[in-house]
């Protein structure tokens, strides 16, 4: 009861109270409801893909706005963050695969990252791989969770459509093959469809998080069997437009799960427990005109 009465306390206040006094009431807060109800601070980041004259250029300009959004994250507390699909490559290259190829990287295998430690920030293996270093590098230096939407080139000619997810020291966890690609003859499709979990130490404790990619929302796999499972926090990558907020409230209350989500452009991001848009503080990223939500997430 007490855990419960903190967490709308919480609600309450991050309504009524300015901005001024928003980051104090986020400590206490969040301190008072560790106590009581286990909780963790998460961001999802509002972005609009950069222009650039080349994929390189366009990589490079959304990252240095990634890099910066970790920064404004984490000095609003958050301990995870989550970018939306599709914010590092052009839209316009998503219809063929000879467009979206100069966007791919190499990723290990899962099975590698389960095996051993791998960290692409400053490792001469990776220096050819700008996302995975510079998105490594950004979660090493703000010792924050970081889920980054990109694409994985493993060979054979295949493409995936990947969510890579770093730990606070850099390391690359996993990843996730998203398991419905809506670029069907761009991306390859796992099968089976990909499960994909890991989990995050946070200072409220340990969260087991499953993965799903946009499109993989209207499925039956991989979100509801990974709930059935028992995992009911979805870090959420999505490229949904207006359509987001009622696409994921829904599937959070049906299945009675959280959800990051992150929207890609205009569309709509928030963070969601059992269909309830958490209330949450909006903070700029520079002059960009992306920003990110930040929230107390309870679990």
């Amino acid at each position: 009861y007490m855990g419960t009465r903190l967490f709308f306390t919480w609600q309450l206040a991050s309504v009524s109270m300015g901005k001024a006094n928003f980051f104090a009431a986020l400590a206490l807060l969040a301190a008072l409801a560790a106590a009581q109800t286990p909780v963790y601070t998460a961001a999802v980041v509002q972005h609009a893909t950069a222009p650039g004259a080349t994929p390189p250029e366009l990589v490079a300009a959304n990252l240095a706005l990634y890099a910066e959004a970790v920064v404004v994250a984490a000095g609003a507390g958050a301990e995870i963050v989550v970018f939306p699909e599709f914010g590092l490559v052009d839209g316009k290259a998503l219809d063929s695969r000879a467009g979206v190829e100069p966007y791919a990287e190499v990723l290990p295998s899962v099975a590698a990252l389960a095996s051993s430690v791998v960290v692409p920030c400053g490792n001469p293996d990776f220096s050819d791989a700008a996302v995975l270093s510079s998105m490594s590098c950004a979660a090493a230096n703000s010792s924050v969770w970081l889920v980054v939407n990109m694409v994985d080139a493993p060979g054979d000619n295949l493409l995936y459509n990947t969510a890579a997810i770093f730990g606070p020291s850099g390391r690359l966890v996993t990843k996730y093959w998203k398991s419905h690609p809506f670029y069907a003859k761009t991306f390859n499709k796992p099968e089976p469809a990909d499960l994909v979990t890991f989990t995050a130490t946070f200072s409220g404790g340990d969260v087991t998080m499953g993965m799903m990619i946009c499109f993989d929302i209207a499925f039956s796999t991989p979100g509801p069997v990974l709930v059935s499972q028992g995992v009911r926090h979805f870090p959420y990558a999505a490229s949904e437009a207006s359509l987001g907020p009622t696409i994921v409230g829904a599937w959070s209350e049906l299945h009675a799960a959280t959800v990051l989500a992150s929207n890609l452009g205009d569309g709509v991001s928030s963070i969601y427990l059992n269909g309830t848009r958490l209330s949450h503080e909006v903070l700029a990223v520079g002059s960009s005109g992306d920003s990110v939500y930040v929230a107390v997430v309870p679990f």
